[in-house]
């Protein structure tokens, strides 16, 4: 499998849904930079994002784009010259990259969500009647059952790859409790990225 087709192939794992989808804290998981990458750091990356949702995609081009122009780094959100949805073929993307002369291409994927539960156990107190009424009631609720509460974990990879050389050159996981802000999800993800980006020598 060549490179390009691998690109299109992360790409497609998002097709069930790039769902950066209230609170949204990010912290890094494993990063992977590649061990005979020698530079220079990527200074015009295409942002892809791909969704189900083209509202979501381009929220999420958006504001990665943003944050990474912020942080010194040319970007172009994919949509302007890649507006269609679902899977985008192999040379519409070799011609965005030709046209927006990126000499990388940043994508993002949902790789799992994890439902979390998180159970409460009030303290159970004796002695409900001889305490009297006033006694009782404080300790009725001591009585109640547990409460759970579920939620969502996504876990996102993030892969960079170099388009003079059609090859990979960094990864990483990041980890947050499903968001329903995307753009403010994607602010966070960025900063904890193009951090480690940087710190990498990548951008």
């Amino acid at each position: 499998m060549n490179v390009r087709r691998k690109i299109l192939v992360t790409a497609m794992v998002l097709a069930g849904g790039l769902t950066l989808g209230a609170c949204s804290t990010f912290s890094l998981g494993n990063a992977w930079r590649a061990p005979d990458f020698a530079g220079p750091p990527m200074k015009n990356v295409l942002v892809l994002g791909v969704s189900n949702s083209d509202a979501s995609r381009r929220i999420f081009e958006d504001g990665m784009s943003q944050a990474l122009k912020a942080a010194g780094v040319g970007a172009t959100h994919a949509y302007a010259t890649l507006p269609e949805g679902g899977r985008i073929a192999d040379e519409k993307i070799k011609a965005a990259v030709a046209q927006t002369k990126a000499d990388s291409v940043l994508i993002t994927r949902l790789l799992r969500v994890d439902q979390k539960a998180e159970v409460t156990q009030p303290v159970v107190a004796g002695g409900y009647y001889r305490a009297g009424f006033y006694g009782w009631y404080g300790s009725a609720w001591g009585g109640m059952p547990a409460s759970v509460s579920t939620y969502n974990v996504l876990t996102l990879e993030t892969t960079l790859w170099d388009t003079r050389k059609e090859s990979l050159i960094w990864s990483a996981t990041t980890e947050a409790i499903q968001p329903s802000d995307i753009a403010k999800a994607t602010q966070d993800m960025a900063k904890v990225l193009i951090e480690r980006m940087k710190k990498d020598g990548v951008i």
